[in-house]
C-alpha cells in the first residue's frame, strides 16, 4: 500500500508518520518511509531552489521530476513486492506549496497527472493558532509561508477533491499529539486491506457465465 502523511508544516505529520511506522514494524511489516523533496539529487535541488523566489516554474517541474523518480526507482518497487510505503508529503503538499509560490493550478495538474494516487493519505488538520506556535525560526524554508490561512484554505481546496484524483483522505486531528493516533491509523489501514481483500475474493471471474457455470 501507498500510504501519505498530508498536511502543513507543524501538523506533526513526520512524528505521526514514526510512530505508525513503528508499529507496523512491530508487526512484522517492511515498511519504506520517504519524505519529499526526496534524498536523491533531484530532491536536493528542490530544496536549493525552494530559497529562490524568482524561479517558480524550475522549482515546479523539478519537484514533479522528484516524483516520478522516487516511483520509478523507490516506491514502485517495494508496493510489487507487497511491502508497504509511508511518505512524508506527497501531491497534496506540492499544489498547495507552488500556488503558494504563484504557479498556477492547471500547471501543476498538468505535470502531475500521471504520478501514482495513494491509496490512503491521512491528513492532519490543525488551527492557524497552533501552526503559529509550533513554526520557529529554523523551520525548513521549503514550506514556510507566513500566509498560514490562505495555505489552510488551499489545503481544504484539495482534500474535498474526488477519491481518484488524490486518494482517500482521512482528515485527523493534530492538535494533540496522542499514541492512539497512530493506533488509528494502524487500524485505518487494515480496514482498507481487508476491504480490498474482500473485494479481489468476490470478484467473478471473467469467463463465467450469468448462471455461474463455466
Amino acid at each position: 500500500m501507498l500510504i501519505v502523511f498530508e498536511g502543513p508544516n507543524g501538523s506533526g505529520k513526520t512524528t505521526l508518520l514514526k510512530n505508525v511506522s513503528e508499529q507496523l514494524k512491530k508487526g512484522g511489516e517492511q515498511i519504506l518511509s520517504i519524505k519529499f523533496p526526496s534524498t536523491l539529487d533531484i530532491g536536493l535541488l528542490c530544496r536549493k531552489y525552494a530559497t529562490t523566489d524568482n524561479v517558480p516554474y524550475a522549482l515546479a517541474c523539478l519537484i514533479a521530476a522528484d516524483f516520478y523518480s522516487v516511483l520509478a526507482e523507490e516506491i514502485e518497487p517495494q508496493l510489487t513486492r507487497g511491502n508497504c510505503v509511508l511518505c512524508d508529503r506527497y501531491t497534496l503538499s506540492s499544489y498547495v506549496y507552488q500556488v503558494m509560490h504563484g504557479v498556477p493550478q492547471g500547471f501543476m495538474e498538468r505535470i502531475l497527472v500521471n504520478v501514482r494516487v495513494p491509496d490512503l493519505v491521512f491528513f492532519l488538520q490543525v488551527s492557524p493558532r497552533t501552526l503559529k506556535e509550533r513554526r520557529t525560526a529554523s523551520e525548513d524554508s521549503f514550506d514556510s509561508h507566513e500566509n498560514i490561512t490562505a495555505e489552510l484554505a488551499l489545503y481544504d481546496e484539495m482534500i474535498a477533491r474526488p477519491p481518484e484524483q488524490v486518494g482517500i483522505i482521512h482528515v485527523l486531528d493534530g492538535e494533540n499529539d496522542t499514541p492512539d493516533l497512530a493506533a488509528l491509523v494502524v487500524a485505518k489501514m487494515q480496514q482498507f486491506k481487508d476491504i480490498r481483500r474482500s473485494s479481489t475474493a468476490t470478484k467473478p471471474s471473467s469467463c463465467s457465465t450469468p448462471g455461474g457455470h463455466k
